[in-house]
């Protein structure tokens, strides 16, 4: 059982790696000739957090307490540890979206997924109001949400046991102007009952935030996180 189980896991982790590598593919070439899709694109190399995008969207504040981890899927980069509310703020971004946005980003969880939301990754007009913006996170019954201008329509509905602390999961979430989708691991997840796809996402943001600022402990490593101007259509 513990030989299956671990064969599980590591097809799990192949099947995520590859729909990694080819929706990037896809992302990057389904766009018009000359435009730069990407807006940013954190590897924490070398321990390291800047944009390699080429929009030079490199953090404006970083807070104190930030660590990196080589625990990866990746034999180089690094991740970042988000731990007791840090966070890195990118204030005034360039090559911002307008219409369209997909976000994606790995993720490994340090403990069991408990009692309150895990942010790691959001638009900075989010919180503390509920005025807009956008957020990707695992709430407290352990499934993968885009959240969409402050409210809780959930389009990614997930069994409770299916987020395992220390264990890799790709998150990428899309929206093409007026539904979102979401996809854990290269899945395509269905709403939670109540929930809406077409909850509109404002793409307004001043600016966005790896981690939490305030409210829970961010508890989480994140890994090659990329932030696209354009829609995933799916292959």
């Amino acid at each position: 059982v513990a030989q299956f189980n671990d064969y599980q896991e590591r097809a799990r982790l192949a099947r995520a790696i590859s729909f990694a590598q080819q929706s990037h593919l896809v992302l990057m070439t389904g766009v018009i000739a000359g435009e730069n899709p990407l807006v940013a694109e954190y590897t924490f190399n070398n321990s390291t957090i800047t944009d390699s995008s080429g929009n030079q969207n490199d953090p404006s504040t970083i807070d104190s307490g930030v660590l990196f981890s080589t625990d990866t899927p990746f034999n180089s980069g690094f991740s970042l540890d988000l731990e007791d509310d840090e966070s890195v703020i990118i204030s005034n971004p360039t090559n911002v979206p307008t219409q369209t946005l997909t976000l994606s980003a790995w993720v490994k969880f340090e403990n069991e997924i408990v009692s309150t939301n895990k942010h790691f990754l959001r638009s900075e007009n989010i919180f503390p109001s509920s005025l807009g913006g956008w957020s990707l996170n695992v709430n407290s019954f352990n499934r993968g949400v885009f959240r969409a201008n402050g409210n809780t329509d959930n389009p990614a509905s997930m069994q409770a046991e299916y987020f395992k602390a220390d264990h890799w999961y790709h998150y990428l979430a899309t929206y093409n102007g007026s539904e979102r989708k979401i996809y854990i691991d290269g899945e395509k997840k269905d709403l939670l009952s109540g929930g809406t796809e077409s909850s509109p996402v404002d793409l307004n943001f001043i600016s966005y935030a790896l981690g939490m600022t305030s409210g829970t402990d961010s508890d989480i490593i994140i890994d090659n996180v990329r932030i696209y101007k354009n829609y995933f259509e799916g292959f």
